[in-house]
């Protein structure tokens, strides 16, 4: 047996030496290395629960815990080396710790397994990056609430197909994309609720003939519950699959919000007037200013979406219980969590700053064509029933469109109306409670802002719960 086989784990039953090529084409460790903070601290859980339950002293777990304090400094300080027998990020850990207190590291992997140590890292990784986006989420939404009390009475045209449809206002349309992001905010919850479970005991697949206490697993690590089947524990990725989605479902809304800028800044819609800080320009054509970053947030969406549909299609055909292809689940899980993040940031800094013509979107809004279904409504509230009053109002349309003398007032005087219909009267009027009323808006915003403040401490309030003792101490050496 070679040096190198000596040094892997799982190498006492090998007589032949691994492949080097195979040894390189297998290892996770450098993208699972991003998930030392959770090894260590799931590390240092375990050796609490085996020295509770009699398998450590006192004296050897307060080593094994200086020992595992020393190499989350050396991954903080850029210190920690990564050797070619290090495959995954638990290997790498505990060939550090082997090196440092070498009588007692072979102790800790008592009573556990890599199947479950990948797992109870990634379901924390999950719960902590779900609350990293819902509080950028959250700065997004307040930005949007904002903008819209600003702009609850400024005029603009709602359209469907594309088409100029009924007078609505600014306000309005920024109130709109807060409920798409309020529904995502409940996803995230939701997300982050299917992490917390606590694998730990799992081992391999069916546990440990060793008496464990678990649930100092769970307190340590701060999990809410424990998992009900360890198979199951250590093949599930759905929660995995449950962030992304969540992920998916805002860049989806970011794109949506991003097509309508980028039509909104061109000269045909002439709405926009785009940030320079956050804008560019040609190599070749002074006059230019480009909407990249609302053009880059519509592309990223690819990135995100693919990475659902690269889980699922990853998971769907695996037998019970850990099969090797769950390796490639980071790679989905990172893109999805670092481009929603940082696509986050940006857009709630865009909305704050772009700004709008307000003069042009008034004149669009002041097409007579938007006032069609008001002035069939008019009819209506005259005893001519809708359908009639439809027609009526279609053909009226149609022959002053021909004569080149349509206006709203002479609509009016042609079908005999006696009421006045404007752009701002149409928006007043619409006033159910979901309706684009200035009055509305701002009852509904206030509405979303009591929200907001309710889910930062819901938020607040689940880091403390979801951090326990071992977690808390690592995190606390982190952000020192």
């Amino acid at each position: 047996m070679s040096d190198q086989e000596g040094k892997l784990l799982w190498g006492g039953r090998f007589e032949e030496p691994v492949d080097k090529s195979f040894l390189d084409y297998s290892t996770s460790i450098e993208a699972d290395r991003r998930l030392y903070i959770y090894e260590i601290a799931q590390s240092i859980a375990h050796a609490r629960m085996l020295a509770e339950s009699g398998i450590l002293s006192a004296k050897e777990l307060n080593a094994i815990e200086h020992g595992l304090f020393d190499i989350l400094n050396e991954f903080l300080s850029g210190t920690f080396t990564i050797i070619p027998t290090d495959e995954d990020i638990h290997t790498a850990v505990e060939r550090r710790l082997t090196e440092l207190v070498p009588d007692l590291a072979p102790k800790l992997h008592a009573g556990r397994s890599r199947n479950e140590q990948i797992v109870v890292d990634l379901r924390l990784f999950c719960k902590f990056e779900g609350l990293r986006l819902l509080d950028v989420l959250l700065d997004l939404i307040g930005v949007l609430g904002r903008r819209s009390a600003e702009e609850r009475t400024t005029l603009m045209p709602g359209y469907t197909h594309m088409q100029r449809a009924q007078p609505i206002t600014l306000g309005y349309w920024f109130a709109a994309y807060a409920e798409g992001f309020i529904r995502d905010v409940k996803r995230l919850k939701f997300a982050i609720e299917q992490a917390d479970v606590c694998p730990s005991g799992a081992a391999a697949l069916a546990g440990s003939t060793l008496d464990l206490d678990l649930h100092v697993m769970e307190r340590e690590l701060g999990f809410s519950r424990s998992c009900f089947n360890f198979m199951d524990a250590v093949s599930d990725r759905e929660f995995v699959a449950e962030l992304i989605y969540a992920c998916s479902t805002i860049m989806l809304h970011i794109s949506r919000l991003a097509e309508e800028v980028i039509l909104w800044s061109t000269k045909e819609f002439g709405f926009v007037k785009l940030p320079d800080a956050l804008s560019t320009g040609s190599s070749l054509m002074p006059q230019k200013r480009n909407p990249d970053l609302p053009e880059l947030a519509r592309g990223r969406t690819a990135a995100v979406l693919s990475s659902l549909f690269g889980l699922l299609t990853l998971i769907k055909s695996l037998p019970f219980s850990y099969n090797r292809d769950f390796q490639e689940n980071t790679r989905y899980l990172y893109q999805a969590v670092d481009v929603t993040y940082s696509t986050l940031k940006l857009v709630k800094v865009f909305i704050d700053k772009i700004d709008f013509d307000r003069e042009a979107m008034a004149v669009a809004a002041d097409d007579p064509h938007l006032l069609a279904t008001d002035v069939a409504e008019a009819l209506v509230r005259n005893g001519v029933p809708f359908r009639h009053a439809h027609q009526r109002v279609g053909k009226t349309l149609l022959s002053l469109e021909k004569s080149g003398n349509l206006s709203i007032g002479r609509l009016m005087q042609e079908l005999e109306i006696q009421e006045k219909i404007t752009p701002e009267q149409a928006i007043i009027r619409r006033k159910a409670i979901a309706g684009p009323s200035p009055d509305q808006v701002a009852s509904r915003i206030s509405i979303v802002e009591d929200y907001i403040r309710n889910q930062r401490n819901w938020l607040t309030l689940k880091y403390r719960v979801m951090t326990g003792s071992a977690l808390q101490q690592v995190l606390e050496v982190v952000t020192r």
